[in-house]
């Protein structure tokens, strides 16, 4: 009888039907398209209540991509704090919510640049650090995967890490990074100039010290492009903070659709740039035509070649003889053959339809980069 025993034991623990304690070992889950509270609570054997509360949720509204974590509230919140993006409701202060989610003010006015302290607008989408502990023998690798992150991310966030020497207990700070798992649930499909498209849980260029956005209202895009296109810019200051500011023209408008003036620019993938110049005012980078003897070809090199080591960028359009000149300064400054023949169009003729960086006709006076989602 004790044999039978031990061996129902051990099916049920193997094949999953033994109720397994998710609170011995906190975890993060993605949620998925058609996901309730309630369904992934009974996923983890644990109450809604409890993953409202180790998220600090008001409700049961949940989203495709956001990251829940599932663990006892002391572990959970000491080893792994998730970054989230929360909208601010009427009556919300920073202090509310700074205490709701387990952060500083400061934490929060760091990471949401022209954020007032006195004074934060409803509706207005803030982005909450978080923090995750790192224990004995983990690698950013893995860390990244766990918490649903790219290893470039996690060092973006922590620039003094060094990933070969991570210390068990140094702190890691966290910022959302939706877009890298959620892309699914958020991209457009199909060419962004083909018919009329949408743009679905779009985000805006949150104002920063490195760049100008000329039109807020007509700055949103999906979150990976508005990630990718804000990290790109600030890397550029943080590298070089003398790095002239460039203006942000073009993406979509909140729900996408056609913008006046544009073919494309309907579903946040695309965003038009003025180029970095010798010679900018404190207004950012002027829209005019620019010579290559006037093309600022090391931060306009640093910001392209950020997006394309990390394969953010589809297309990147620019005239070819700006290009020349940008491929002439990138192979004297480290790169290689093959990425050269990967990323530029030059020195293949205008009209060859190879390469990221490609010839687009009236692009000598700003830049029309194509995001992947």
């Amino acid at each position: 009888m004790l044999r039978v025993l031990h061996a129902c034991l051990a099916v049920a623990l193997c094949c999953g039907a033994w109720p397994v304690n998710a609170e011995a070992r906190p975890q993060a889950w993605v949620v998925r398209t058609g996901d309730t509270l309630t369904k992934i609570a009974g996923r983890f054997r644990v109450s809604a209540g409890d993953l409202r509360r180790w998220n600090g949720l008001r409700g049961d509204l949940i989203r495709p991509g956001q990251r829940l974590i599932v663990g006892t509230p002391g572990e959970a919140r000491a080893q792994y704090h998730p970054a989230r993006a929360v909208v601010v409701e009427r009556g919300d202060t920073l202090g509310g919510l700074a205490r709701r989610h387990g952060v500083r003010v400061e934490d929060i006015l760091q990471h949401n640049p022209g954020v007032e302290r006195d004074r934060v607008r409803a509706g207005a989408t803030l982005r909450l650090p978080g923090h995750y502990l790192v224990r004995k023998g983990e690698t950013l690798s893995r860390i990244a995967g766990r918490i649903h992150c790219s290893v470039d991310e996690l060092h973006d966030w922590n620039p003094d890490t060094e990933p070969k020497r991570l210390r068990p207990g140094s702190r890691l700070v966290l910022l959302p990074c939706e877009e890298h798992h959620a892309v699914r649930a958020v991209s457009p499909r199909g060419r962004s100039n083909q018919g009329r498209q949408r743009l679905v849980n779009g985000v805006r260029v949150a104002p920063h010290d490195a760049y100008v956005v000329r039109n807020f209202g007509r700055a949103w895009g999906t979150p990976f492009a508005v990630r990718a296109l804000e990290r790109g810019l600030i890397q550029v200051r943080r590298r070089s903070p003398k790095a002239p500011r460039v203006r942000v023209h073009d993406l979509s408008q909140r729900r996408g659709g056609p913008i006046p003036g544009h073919s494309s620019h309907q579903d946040g993938r695309d965003v038009d740039l003025t180029y970095y110049q010798r010679s900018c005012g404190s207004g950012g980078c002027p829209l005019r035509s620019v010579s290559p003897s006037q093309l600022d070809v090391k931060h306009q090199w640093l910001l392209f070649r950020y997006w394309l080591s990390r394969g953010d960028a589809l297309f990147i359009f620019m005239d070819h003889r700006l290009q020349k000149r940008l491929y002439e300064y990138a192979r004297s400054h480290g790169a290689s053959r093959q990425q050269l023949l990967r990323w530029f169009q030059y020195p293949r003729p205008p009209r060859a339809r190879v390469g990221v960086i490609r010839h687009a006709p009236n692009h000598h006076h700003h830049v029309h980069v194509r995001f992947r989602h």
